[in-house]
């Protein structure tokens, strides 16, 4: 991206856009914060499937690459996954993995996804139709991995150590409560 167009007419461009996906539920775009500085080190989002009988939606996240291999991205998609079944009631989130992308394999597993399969010329990209590992995680199973018994009420709040993820202002906030 050409950083001398990014205004903040811009940036207000890209909010607004997040909330109408929100409010579509058709995606749900978090930022990821460090805590002891509130530096933005990258993004968690949610795209919905399917939903109907499924409640089925896909994770994608992005770590700036300085802040790689330091645990935020586990602690960040831990957060993430918990508010995409307790608050925006998925039953079951995918992640679409690259067959070469041994670090988001690693996080994938260390947050309780399991590998499901290979699908092949997936999706469209680099210029031709990739082949793509899928990991899955249903509701229950997070359950099963990660204690959810406290009284975590997300707006804002991170029960992390490290980073809080927040939703975009204003966004369509009554599928959260």
């Amino acid at each position: 991206m050409d950083m001398s167009e990014w205004t903040q007419e811009a940036f207000n461009d890209v909010v607004k856009k997040h909330q109408e996906l929100a409010i579509k539920d058709e995606k749900y775009v978090f930022s990821i914060f460090r805590k002891i500085d509130n530096k933005n080190i990258g993004y968690v989002d949610f795209s919905t499937i399917m939903r109907n009988k499924f409640q089925w939606g896909l994770i994608s996240y992005r770590l700036h690459n300085q802040f790689w291999r330091k645990g935020y991205g586990k602690e960040a998609v831990k957060e993430a996954l918990h508010i995409a079944f307790k608050n925006l009631h998925f039953h079951r989130i995918e992640a679409h993995i690259n067959l070469d992308n041994t670090a988001s394999i690693h996080l994938a597993e260390s947050v309780g996804m399991k590998f499901e399969c290979i699908r092949e010329k997936f999706i469209y990209e680099f210029g031709g139709w990739t082949d793509n590992l899928i990991y899955y995680m249903n509701a229950k199973s997070f359950l099963n991995v990660f204690d959810l018994k406290s009284k975590f009420k997300w707006l804002g709040f991170s029960l992390s150590k490290h980073i809080l993820i927040k939703t975009v202002p204003c966004c369509h906030m009554e599928r959260l409560q």
